[in-house]
């Protein structure tokens, strides 16, 4: 699979394999803490794209999985056994790019014509601490300390083939991290596989109610100036005490993914990885397909949503004259978005972002019905 090591690299980066023998959370009722197993028979199991095993073994252990075997096989017979009488099993989806059991942000909406002159502009952040100058620079946020289980989120997500989430604070031009979750009923200190999996950036200031930045220009040269500032800080330049720039320093060796808004957005990213060193995992828009060339030239590393646009309906005139040729193509070509990259060897992986859960079974067949090799993703 080409974009398999693109879910590994995170996961292999991040990933904290944990035993849990023992734990400081009281029991209600007698604490008898003991290995579980369980032997699955009769199962119809898909390893992987190429390997399929037919009413075949699945053994787990301490919910592990200890081992798959063919039909035939020795099985573990002192652990719990169940048939599953043909059911299949298969592994779950993993969104890297989600906001599970995060309090919901709203950006700061834009107002057209006079400025409300009852509210003064505000120049300064008016956060409280030794944090940084603006409050659209926010990498000190860890998401692992927001995580709380979400049962109705959890079972859209699962619904949709997903099992686990690498979930953040979509607020924000320095995001901070996200925490890497499951989606079981279990309480958060077992949901949580790593507090700290990626840090996220993007060009939007989100809730941060500053007059600076106002632009696009200004959100990039706010990002920039921060890795200058973060770098005199770990280089002990700066005297002072800056708990986002200290943050912002030790996220550096994470896994980085920044939001694209466009296809545009993907080269604007790429001259700020040129000029810091830094390799970024983009979350595109679905357009990127348009500017194939470049994104081989860069080597680009992508996270794709399936939130392509349906066709547009022209009926009357008016809908003709407000609908540009560049509209009608993009609503054409989006769902071919995933093929072309393929095809063209460019590493990506799937997020369910922006989609809901019965338009993204929909679409991932539709993509695979445009030509992706079911092998691909």
């Amino acid at each position: 699979m080409r974009n398999k090591w693109l879910w590994l690299a995170l996961l292999l980066f991040a990933f904290n394999i944990r035993q849990y023998a023992q734990s400081t959370f009281p029991t209600n009722g007698a604490n008898n803490p003991q290995v579980t197993r369980y032997t699955f028979i009769n199962a119809n199991i898909q390893v992987s794209p190429q390997k399929f095993v037919s009413k075949g073994i699945l053994e787990i252990e301490d919910g592990k999985i200890k081992a798959v075997k063919a039909n035939g096989e020795k099985y573990d017979t002192t652990a719990i056994v169940i048939d599953l009488k043909g059911k299949y099993v298969y592994a779950s989806f993993i969104d890297i790019y989600s906001d599970y059991g995060l309090p919901k942000v709203e950006e700061k909406k834009k107002t057209k014509g006079v400025r409300d002159k009852s509210v003064p502009p505000q120049y300064e952040s008016n956060t409280k601490g030794a944090f940084g100058w603006n409050q659209a620079i926010k990498p000190e946020t860890n998401a692992a300390y927001l995580f709380a289980h979400n049962q109705k989120a959890a079972d859209s997500l699962m619904q949709m083939g997903f099992g686990t989430v690498a979930s953040f604070v979509h607020d924000g031009i320095a995001r901070g991290t996200a925490v890497l979750a499951t989606l079981n009923t279990e309480a958060e200190n077992k949901n949580i596989i790593t507090e700290q999996a990626s840090a996220n950036f993007s060009f939007k200031k989100g809730s941060s109610k500053q007059v600076y930045p106002t632009s696009l220009m200004g959100s990039m040269a706010l990002l920039r100036q921060t890795f200058y500032d973060a770098d005199a800080y770990k280089n002990g330049i700066l005297e002072e005490k800056n708990l986002s720039l200290e943050a912002f320093n030790k996220q550096q060796q994470l896994p980085l993914i920044f939001q694209a808004d466009n296809k545009w957005d993907i080269l604007r990213i790429e001259s700020i990885a040129k000029e810091f060193d830094r390799s970024f995992i983009i979350k595109t828009a679905g357009d990127e397909y348009q500017i194939i060339d470049k994104l081989k030239d860069i080597n680009a590393k992508l996270i794709v949503p399936l939130d392509f646009p349906e066709p547009i309906d022209i009926k009357t005139v008016f809908d003709e004259a407000n609908t540009s040729y560049a509209d009608l193509r993009h609503a054409a070509m989006a769902a071919y978005n995933p093929y072309i990259l393929n095809q063209n060897n460019i590493a990506f992986a799937l997020t369910a972002s922006g989609t809901k859960s019965k338009e993204f079974l929909k679409k991932l067949k539709e993509i695979h019905t445009n030509g992706l090799d079911k092998t691909a993703i």
